[in-house]
């Protein structure tokens, strides 16, 4: 791979680097509330779409949740009122979601939370006809978000 990229072999690959790390939250660019970034992204027209795996520590499904729920939005009296619904692929049950701004269920929905069952941190990585089926209907915003295939 290396070759197909033309690193040289001397390079040496590492999952993480402390010194980056440490580098980025010494000037600030570390992590940060996206919450108002989110808010002005829905109030342009933006949708909006959080994806979390259910076995995830880093990022758990029940803090992508939370955000959402405590989002003041356009979409936040529908979203909370709102319940969560099995999402199934071929039958199997494979996550669960809640989406508000659909348009009465003639889109995916403008602001939508996708919890997937036995996939950690790189959700796309552990469930990947998951994640693509279900990604696929929300950026066409198919309907059957809900629904089973």
């Amino acid at each position: 791979m290396k070759a197909v990229l033309g690193v040289p072999n001397e390079v040496n690959y590492k999952w993480i680097s402390t010194d980056i790390s440490r580098a980025f939250t010494r000037t600030g660019d570390d992590s940060h509330d996206a919450m108002p970034a989110v808010q002005e992204l829905l109030e342009d027209g933006v949708r909006v779409f959080n994806i979390a795996g259910d076995t995830d520590f880093a990022c758990n499904f029940i803090g992508a949740f939370e955000w959402m729920y405590q989002l003041d939005s356009a979409y936040a009296e529908i979203f909370r009122a709102s319940r969560n619904t099995v999402w199934k692929l071929n039958g199997k049950a494979v996550g669960e979601v809640r989406a508000a701004g659909d348009l009465g269920g003639r889109t995916a929905g403008n602001f939508t939370w996708l919890r997937i069952y036995e996939a950690g941190h790189w959700v796309s990585y552990d469930q990947r006809e998951v994640t693509l089926e279900f990604f696929s209907r929300w950026v066409y915003s198919m309907c059957r978000i809900h629904g089973t295939k």
